[in-house]
């Protein structure tokens, strides 16, 4: 508890330098002079991939990771490069995994004892993330959300359509989240918005890959990991371990390595659960 204590008061001294890096970074901007000397004063002051960290920083409550991400060492150019190609990859990889649960709930015409959490988180989280990776201007973040978006919004589709309960309440809850998101995004500054969004971003994003552990109490209690698909278990880990060191190397946001430091625990936990009870197909509901 002592740790908690410390970590407020270190951002208690650093809210206010946040707040001059920012107020540099405007005045740069407005300074008498032509476009490109402008955009460089104003990255020399404060590079536009520590913005979103920074913002956090003068308007809210920040980590003792949040510093230290601010100041991360640069790594080498070909390193970089490899890590703004990996995790997009990985998280395609992730996003049709789902493909093969769909089709067998599709053949079975029914979802069995599968939970709904891992489409619809899915598809809520890739749409926040879209609108912050837009807000940001980082392709990276943007461009596989995007595609994430409509696998999540098709599983989810046929969820619905297949579930013999209804999962109304958790589609409308989901709406809510995103039309909150898309709100924030559409009437405050960037530099207001993105931090929220961000940090709404990293709940879901935490939730997506602990979403296979929902069905965790029924696979101890069969012995058996029908209910959780170990394809999409697989892509959750190496898409957590490729978007954390894009996160923590290259973007220095903790906003985008955080929560996926999380989601790599939550992958591990899922990957000893079958190195215990095995792999297993999907049950049919009777």
């Amino acid at each position: 508890f002592q740790g908690c204590s410390i970590v407020e008061m270190l951002s208690r001294f650093a809210r206010p330098a946040a707040r001059s890096l920012l107020t540099a970074r405007a005045a740069a901007i407005h300074l008498p002079a032509s476009r490109d000397e402008k955009q460089s004063r104003a990255q020399d002051i404060l590079p536009p991939a520590s913005l979103a960290t920074i913002a956090a920083l003068a308007t809210g409550p920040i980590s003792l990771a949040c510093a230290e991400a601010a100041s991360a060492a640069a790594v080498p150019a070909s390193v970089a490069a490899a890590l703004k190609v990996l995790p997009p990859a990985c998280f395609f990889f992730l996003q049709v995994s789902g493909l093969k649960t769909v089709a067998q709930i599709k053949k079975d015409k029914t979802t069995g004892n599968l939970s709904s959490l891992p489409f619809l988180s899915l598809a809520t989280n890739c749409i926040v993330w879209s609108l912050y990776g837009g807000l940001l201007g980082d392709p990276t973040v943007l461009v596989p959300n995007l595609t994430g978006a409509l696998f999540g919004l098709y599983y989810s589709k046929i969820f619905l359509q297949y579930s013999p309960t209804s999962i109304m309440p958790q589609v409308l809850t989901c709406g809510a989240i995103v039309a909150a998101c898309a709100g924030m995004a559409a009437t405050l500054p960037v530099s207001e918005a993105a931090p929220y969004i961000g940090y709404t971003g990293c709940t879901l994003a935490v939730i997506l890959m602990a979403s296979p552990l929902a069905t965790m109490a029924t696979v101890i209690k069969d012995k058996s990991t029908a209910a959780m698909p170990f394809v999409t278990s697989l892509a959750t880990f190496f898409n957590a371990s490729a978007w954390f060191s894009y996160g923590y190397l290259v973007a220095g946001d903790p906003i985008i390595w955080g929560p996926n430091a999380l989601g790599l625990g939550a992958a591990v936990v899922q990957l000893s659960l079958f190195a215990k009870y095995g792999i297993h197909s999907p049950k049919k509901a009777e």
